[in-house]
C-alpha cells in the first residue's frame, strides 16, 4: 500500500473497529475524518481522544460530507454498504473498503480465517491458542475482540488469526488468507443482508483471492458447503458423521487428525469443551493447526486444554442443585439450537431479544421434549411464541423476571440455560453485558460458606 501521509482517508462508524482504524490512519500521518450517526455524547471517551490527536470528526449524521473528496473510505462491519453517500463515492471513483480489508493490505504475514454462522470465535480462539501453544506470537481477533487493523502496532507478530463476519467479508478486494476455514452455513443476519443468497455470497469471499497454495478447509457435513468443488485453493475436510481418508473426523467417541503427517488421535472424554457443535469447531482447528505446520503433541495440547469461551455455554454456578449455562452469544437460531441439543436432558430456556431473520419454526421442530419451559424477553418474544405453540411458554419484562421465574419452575438436577438466538441491543448494550447481566444475577443467589439463613 502506498504511503498515507498527507492523504485524507474517510472513517464511518465510530465503534470498536471505526475507532481502531482512525487511531492507526493518523498514526501514519493521514489526513482523517470519522464520522457517525451517533453523537460525542452517545459514543466512548475515546472520540474525544482522537479530536485532540488530529482527527476530524463529523458526529450526529453524514450529511454535510461531500464523499468525492477523499482518497479511501473505511466502513465498520456495523455500516450497511448500500447507503447512499457510499453510492456516490463510488460513482466518484473512490473505493470503499473495510477495516479488515485495510489491515490485509500492510500485513504481510500468513493469515488463518475463520467464518460460519455459527463457531467461529471459538475456533478462531482455539487455533489462537494452538499456535501460541507452539511458541509463535500470534494475533487473535478480527470480528471477536480486537480489530484486525491491531495487528499492525504489535512490535512482533508471526501470523494472525483472524474472526471474518459476513458483514467483514462484504467489503474485501484483496484480503487473502494463507489458511481459510468455513465452518456452516444456515440462515442469520437476514435482517441486514437482502437474501440468504446474498448471505452465501458474502461468505464466499473468503476464499476469493486465495490461490493453489492455500488451503479452505469445510464441513464435509453441512450440504451447502459440499458445493464448492470447482475452486482454486486446496480443499481440506472434516466431519462428524463419517471416516476421511485426509482431514479430521470423529469416530468411536474419538477426534482423529490426518493432515500434513500430522496424526492425532483425541478422546473426547479428554476435551474441556462439550456439544457436538464444539466437536465440529475442534476437528476444523486441528487441520489448521496441523496445516500450518504446529507438532503432533502441541495439537493434543491445545484442543484438550482449550476451557471454551466467555458467554458461549458457559458453565455460571449450581444453585439449589440446579446448574446455569450462559450461551449469551447464541444470537442466532442454529446456534441456540446446537446449545439446547448439546445437554442430555431437556433445559429451561430463556431466549429472546432482536430477532435477525432466524427461522423459529425450524427451532421448535428440531426442540420438541428438549424444552421444559421457555422464557421469552425482549422485541421478538411474541415471534418467538408463535412458532414454538404447544411448548409452555412465559414472558417476561426483563433477564432479571425471567431468572427468577427459572429458578421457581426449576428442580434439582434441572438446567437453566440462556441461549437467545437474538441480537442483545433492545435491552443491553451487546451480548456481553447481557451474559455479564446473566452471571451477576445467579451469583448474587450463592450464599457464602458457613452462612446460614434463618426464617
Amino acid at each position: 500500500m502506498t504511503t498515507m501521509q498527507g492523504q485524507h482517508y474517510l472513517v464511518i462508524g465510530a465503534a470498536r473497529s471505526g475507532i481502531s482504524v482512525a487511531r492507526w490512519l493518523n498514526a501514519e500521518h493521514a489526513q482523517v475524518t470519522l464520522t457517525d450517526q451517533k453523537s460525542a455524547v452517545e459514543l466512548s471517551a475515546e472520540i474525544d481522544q482522537l479530536h485532540t490527536a488530529g482527527v476530524s470528526l463529523k458526529l450526529g449524521g453524514h450529511q454535510a460530507i461531500d464523499v468525492t473528496t477523499f482518497k479511501l473510505i473505511v466502513v465498520s462491519p456495523g455500516v450497511p454498504v448500500d447507503l447512499p453517500l457510499l453510492d456516490t463515492a463510488r460513482r466518484a471513483g473512490v473505493p470503499v473498503i473495510g477495516e479488515m480489508e485495510l489491515a490485509s493490505r500492510v500485513f504481510n504475514r500468513p493469515i488463518v480465517a475463520i467464518t460460519g454462522t455459527k463457531g467461529k470465535s471459538t475456533t478462531t480462539a482455539l487455533i489462537g491458542s494452538g499456535l501460541t501453544l507452539d511458541a509463535r506470537t500470534v494475533f487473535v481477533g478480527g470480528n471477536l475482540g480486537k480489530p484486525f487493523i491491531e495487528a499492525l502496532s504489535m512490535p512482533t507478530c508471526d501470523e494472525a488469526v483472524v474472526e471474518a463476519s459476513s458483514f467483514q467479508l462484504e467489503t474485501i478486494d484483496h484480503f487473502r488468507p494463507t489458511v481459510a476455514v468455513w465452518l456452516n452455513l444456515s440462515r442469520d443476519h437476514l435482517d441486514r443482508h437482502p437474501s440468504m443468497a446474498a448471505y452465501r455470497d458474502a461468505k464466499c469471499k473468503i476464499f476469493k483471492n486465495m490461490t493453489e497454495q492455500d488451503l479452505l478447509i469445510l464441513n464435509a457435513d453441512d450440504d451447502e458447503l459440499n458445493r464448492f468443488w470447482q475452486i482454486r485453493p486446496r480443499v481440506a475436510w472434516f466431519s462428524l458423521s463419517r471416516p476421511l481418508t485426509e482431514g479430521a473426523y470423529a469416530a468411536k467417541q474419538r477426534l482423529q487428525l490426518n493432515w500434513n503427517n500430522r496424526r492425532v488421535a483425541i478422546e473426547m472424554m479428554d476435551l474441556q469443551l462439550f456439544g457436538q457443535h464444539n466437536m465440529q469447531n475442534a476437528l476444523a482447528a486441528m487441520v489448521a493447526l496441523a496445516e500450518r505446520g504446529v507438532p503432533t503433541e502441541t495439537i493434543w495440547k491445545a484442543i484438550t486444554a482449550f476451557p471454551g469461551l466467555h458467554h458461549r455455554l458457559e458453565r455460571v454456578a449450581t444453585v439449589e442443585g440446579v446448574n446455569y449455562y450462559d450461551d449469551s452469544k447464541a444470537t442466532n437460531v442454529e446456534s441456540m439450537v446446537r446449545a439446547v441439543l448439546s445437554f442430555d436432558r431437556p433445559v429451561i430456556l430463556i431466549a429472546g431479544g432482536i430477532d435477525k431473520g432466524g427461522d423459529f419454526n425450524y427451532a421448535a421442530v428440531r426442540l420438541i421434549k428438549r424444552i421444559t419451559a421457555l422464557i421469552l424477553i425482549g422485541r421478538s418474544a411474541d415471534m418467538i411464541a408463535e412458532a414454538f405453540q404447544g411448548y409452555q411458554i412465559e414472558r417476561v419484562q426483563t433477564l432479571e423476571a425471567a431468572l427468577t421465574l427459572a429458578r421457581r419452575l426449576a428442580v434439582p438436577g434441572d438446567t437453566v440455560l440462556l441461549s437467545p438466538g437474538c441480537a442483545s441491543f433492545d435491552m443491553f448494550q451487546n451480548a456481553e453485558h447481557r451474559g455479564d447481566c446473566f452471571q451477576t444475577i445467579v451469583r448474587s443467589w450463592i450464599k457464602p460458606p458457613g452462612i446460614t439463613v434463618n426464617g
